[in-house]
């Protein structure tokens, strides 16, 4: 990538979508004791902000928004692969409506879990499609 503005950018998303995957992998690793509605939540977040990466990668402006689908739209056009990532759509709920009280649903280690699985989908997808534009990162250096 050329444009030393745009790759921070980009790479700040990525961060951050780091960042909420190895908290939701540490959370898990709790047992018994794990918030699983918080790991969920994460996954989630973490998704979220792999695939806005790829969206400020292309200059392609998206709305506050936690819709995955939506996200995945808005990819499309970009990718090969985004109906590949169908299932990634489970994990929009977890972006806000467990997160505060009064939604008494639970999240069970096995939805946490796949949540995780998910957002690992979505980060390779991503990973591998912007190394192909010349911006990468090690994905080994945070797994």
């Amino acid at each position: 990538m050329n444009d030393p503005e745009l790759s921070t950018k980009v790479t700040q998303w990525i961060h951050y979508g780091e960042d909420d995957l190895r908290l939701a992998r540490y959370a898990a690793a709790m047992g018994e004791e794990c918030p699983w509605r918080l790991v969920a939540c994460h996954a989630q977040q973490a998704a979220e902000k792999w695939l806005k990466a790829l969206l400020v990668c292309h200059r392609i402006d998206f709305p506050y928004t936690h819709n995955i689908r939506l996200l995945l739209e808005l990819c499309a056009p970009l990718t090969s692969w985004g109906e590949s990532l169908a299932a990634a759509e489970e994990l929009t709920p977890f972006a806000t409506s467990l997160r505060y009280p009064g939604e008494e649903e639970q999240v069970l280690p096995a939805e946490a879990t796949r949540a995780i699985e998910l957002a690992e989908a979505v980060r390779q997808r991503v990973q591998m499609h912007l190394a192909e534009r010349g911006l990468g990162w090690d994905i080994s250096a945070t797994d």
